[in-house]
């Protein structure tokens, strides 16, 4: 099959695999295909899936991606680059590229003079690193915060409060799955209780231990999304409808209904 390229036009990345109608080339963005056994379902694939900077595009901010998979006046081919290593938000920004400074910015190097850098190398490392000490107030979300919690929400005036997961003590962050286009987004510390000779986080909000380590009476630990919970049990996972994880930790404890986020304001 002759190119994009080879045809004289410039190829866009995000792209889905399966042509939904035969013939019809959406004028901007991405080309939309569908490919029912593709890993990401019917999202909007981006080019450097694999990279740090594209796992936490996909895990982060694929709605915004979606979004503007199908947006005419969204830049589709800026995700590849920004993906690949290359990414630089400037100007007026899209929800990706909001997204991607909130959540990802230090995995995609966002702050840094040359605009980017792959996380993955060792001055992609240094380049996150310097992104994560130049701080900047957030500018979209308004958010409110409380001793062993904070929240945000789209839509309402911005106020530069920061809410991200290390403002709470053992924290992790769990947004609606229409996040950061709309919704909400909370972030709060993470407590974890035995209960009946299982071990349990995310079940209860003021449990005494910070996480389940696996142990010879209960050496199975499952993350049970469809509960937001974690467990270390001696029943194996598929008993419980869990996935099996090394421990329940505020990295491996599912959000319930949503998705799990790094910060939730931007």
């Amino acid at each position: 099959m002759q190119t994009l390229a080879a045809r004289g036009k410039k190829p866009l990345g995000l792209v889905k695999r399966t042509f939904i109608a035969l013939g019809l080339l959406l004028p901007v963005g991405c080309v939309l295909f569908v490919d029912a056994v593709d890993t990401f379902g019917s999202d909007c694939k981006i080019q450097g899936a694999e990279t740090t900077c594209g796992s936490c595009l996909r895990s982060n901010c694929q709605p915004a991606v979606n979004a503007c998979c199908g947006d005419p006046q969204c830049d589709a081919t800026g995700i590849d680059q920004c993906a690949l290593g290359n990414c630089a938000v400037q100007g007026q920004r899209s929800a990706w590229e909001n997204c991607t400074l909130a959540a990802c910015s230090a995995a995609c190097g966002l702050g840094t003079s040359d605009g980017g850098l792959d996380a993955s190398s060792d001055a992609g490392m240094d380049a996150a690193d310097a992104a994560e000490d130049s701080f900047t107030p957030p500018t979209v979300t308004n958010c409110t915060t409380s001793i062993n919690s904070c929240s945000c929400s789209a839509g309402a005036a911005p106020n530069g409060v920061v809410c991200d997961k290390t403002k709470v003590d053992n924290g992790y962050c769990c947004a609606d799955a229409t996040w950061p286009a709309s919704g909400n987004c909370r972030c709060q510390r993470l407590s974890c209780e035995n209960i009946s000779g299982d071990c349990e986080c995310g079940l209860v909000p003021n449990g005494p231990l910070s996480s389940c380590q696996p142990t010879t009476s209960q050496p199975n630990c499952c993350a049970r999304p469809d509960f937001g919970t974690c467990l270390c049990s001696k029943k194996i996972c598929e008993s419980w409808v869990g996935d099996p994880v090394a421990a329940c930790t505020p990295q491996t404890t599912p959000c319930h209904n949503g998705k799990s986020v790094t910060s939730c304001s931007y």
